[in-house]
């Protein structure tokens, strides 16, 4: 008897625990949970299903992929990603603190499903890359910077011609999408952590937070597998409207915001 008093309390203490956060999120939103669980099932999509094909779409050299090698991989994304990321991080945070969160959370959405066309101008040849560079003069640098970057490499010798363009290109991508990459982080955690109740932030946060991933890890097959049939291009094109659908449900959420704001007012 005692073990099963016991036991009642701690399934009754854990029942508590997970479905009282999710009755009060429920109970304040009404019919826009569905609106929230939305947003956090697909805003980070783009960032979720792109991780698992970056490096076969870096390092691959079948069909669209770029055939580069791990040291300029290591030289784009290391150290210009990283930076990168921090930039994007205290820009949206600055932001946030200057125009506000839900202008952040629309642009981040767009940001972050655009930096998916960088990625299919790569695959299709950089025309446009190329052009960007050559208009803002970044080439030279960027160029030189690669050139000296590839005679510290073990292999050298046998690096393309071009080595210093294409590395230019790769730069600039992995820059812009960690810039995108970091200001859609801080847009999201502003936006999450003004979503919960205070009283069951713990659970409501972290039920929330984990949906970001969820749609994003059930898409990858899929996306492998239209990446074995036709490469590497429609999959960024598709990424890219998908994450149309974050922005979308983003500008509803920022309307709902702005109504509830009024009529509190």
């Amino acid at each position: 008897a005692v073990g099963q008093s016991r036991g009642s309390k701690m399934v009754s203490t854990l029942f508590r625990a997970i479905l009282d956060p999710l009755m009060d999120l429920i109970f304040r939103l009404r019919w826009w949970t569905i609106l929230v669980l939305a947003l956090a099932l697909t805003y980070r999509f783009t960032d979720a299903v792109w991780g698992s094909f970056a490096y076969p779409f870096y390092l691959g050299t079948h069909m669209d992929a770029l055939g580069h090698s791990l040291d300029d991989v290591a030289i784009a994304s290391k150290f210009f990603g990283v930076i990168a990321t921090i930039l994007g991080s205290l820009l949206g945070a600055t932001l946030i603190a200057t125009i506000g969160r839900m202008p952040v959370f629309f642009v981040g959405g767009i940001i972050a499903a655009a930096t998916n066309l960088l990625y299919a101008d790569l695959a299709a040849g950089a025309h446009t890359l190329d052009a960007f560079l050559a208009f803002t003069h970044l080439d030279g640098p960027l160029v030189a910077f690669a050139d000296t970057a590839a005679k510290l490499q073990p292999h050298a010798m046998e690096l393309p011609p071009d080595q210093g363009q294409r590395m230019a290109r790769l730069m600039i991508t992995i820059f812009a999408e960690n810039i995108a990459g970091g200001f859609a982080l801080v847009a999201m955690t502003a936006y999450l952590t003004a979503v919960v109740n205070p009283r069951f932030a713990a659970v409501q946060y972290a039920l929330l937070a984990s949906l970001t991933m969820l749609i994003g890890t059930l898409g990858r097959p899929w996306l492998g597998k239209m990446i074995e049939d036709n490469g590497f291009y429609p999959v960024f094109i598709v990424t890219f409207w998908l994450g149309g659908v974050a922005v979308l449900l983003s500008l509803l959420e920022w309307w709902r915001l702005s109504r509830e704001k009024a009529h509190a007012a």
